[in-house]
């Protein structure tokens, strides 16, 4: 696995301490690329910053190197695969157990930016942003108390996909990146609610399938544009066709 392939995305993560201690598991299992997506302004307070150092003891270069982003749309545009860890099953679709889903993970990062998405502490990630995911992976805890520090997560994903990293991995094809699949998914929905399949009032539910059909395919640069090479094909004829006279 070429670990400079994993992307590691905290989403509106709260705590200037959990994104010290974030930096610092990932450098433990030698993890470099950290993107923060709408983080509190932890450079700009010397009280954030001072904690973030502190909980990033001896990773404190890791934790310069991380970048923040505005919108979660931006912190993806170049990846290819995107992970949701969720402590639960969304809209049909199935969280996969860590220890199952990493030897795949793995594999996909030998040819693609592969990032791992954690939502913040308080709500976790939401229903929309695990539709941008084409897979969801869970850590099996206790049902007791299944709730997990950020950094902790952070280290047991990292942990585990090190273990896998020494298995022998065939390479997959280099799948199309977020960026390519977001346009994508928009033109479907033109489309589609131009023939009449979604329903207007609420598009984003139908298209939720077509996100989990193709997103557990995985589409490569060259079958998206065969795609919407299609889509723009039935719009034409839906704009042209007029019914028959009898």
């Amino acid at each position: 696995m070429k670990k400079d392939n994993i992307v590691i995305v905290l989403v509106e993560p709260q705590s200037p301490g959990n994104i010290g201690s974030t930096a610092r598991a990932m450098k433990n299992m030698g993890f470099r690329y950290l993107r923060l997506v709408d983080p509190p302004p932890w450079r700009d307070s010397a009280e954030y910053l001072q904690e973030a150092e502190k909980m990033a003891w001896g990773a404190t270069d890791q934790l310069a190197k991380a970048e923040n982003y505005v919108g979660l749309a931006a912190a993806l545009h170049d990846v290819q695969w995107v992970v949701g860890t969720s402590a639960r099953n969304a809209r049909y679709r199935v969280a996969e157990n860590l220890s199952v889903a990493a030897d795949m993970l793995e594999k996909k990062a030998e040819t693609n930016r592969v990032a791992l998405l954690f939502g913040s502490e308080s709500r976790g990630l939401s229903t929309e942003e695990l539709s941008l995911c084409q897979q969801l992976v869970t850590i099996p805890t206790s049902e007791e108390y299944p709730t997990l520090n950020l950094a902790q997560s952070v280290l047991l994903f990292c942990y585990q996909l090190t273990l896998s990293e020494e298995k022998p991995v065939e390479k997959e094809p280099s799948w199309a990146s977020q960026e390519t699949l977001e346009a994508f998914y928009e033109h479907a929905q033109r489309v589609l609610l131009d023939i009449g399949y979604l329903n207007r009032q609420n598009p984003k539910h139908g298209l939720e399938v077509f996100r989990k059909i193709f997103g557990r395919a995985g589409l490569t640069e060259g079958e998206v544009k065969t795609i919407r090479g299609v889509l723009r094909q039935i719009d034409w004829s839906a704009h042209r066709w007029t019914p028959p006279l009898w």
